[in-house]
């Protein structure tokens, strides 16, 4: 069964019909295991990343905490230097791309 899930990144909210489950809840409506969230909170994370135009302190934080990465790591990933994200990462600053 497909199931459409949004995951929120910062401002973002996306839509994500690309996975099949064949897991049921309790109440007999499909449901995800924690495996499934979890790619499916990634590849939110990872579209807000490569598609957004602006990107600010909020979706920088919710990526990165659901990615696992550290700042010098999504610094590196970005191609920026790392004291450039700890102040777009606490809002205080903002990309767009």
């Amino acid at each position: 069964m497909v199931r459409v899930h949004e995951s929120h990144i910062g401002r973002y909210t996306v839509r994500d019909g690309g996975l099949y489950t064949t897991t049921t809840g309790s109440d007999g409506n499909p449901g995800l295991t924690d495996d499934e969230l979890g790619i499916l909170e990634r590849r939110a994370a990872i579209t807000v990343l490569r598609d957004v135009r602006s990107i600010e302190g909020p979706e920088l934080r919710d990526a990165r905490k659901v990615l696992g990465f550290k700042q010098t790591e999504l610094a590196e990933r970005l191609a920026v230097a790392p004291e450039t994200v700890s102040p777009l990462a606490q809002g205080s600053a903002s990309v767009t791309i």
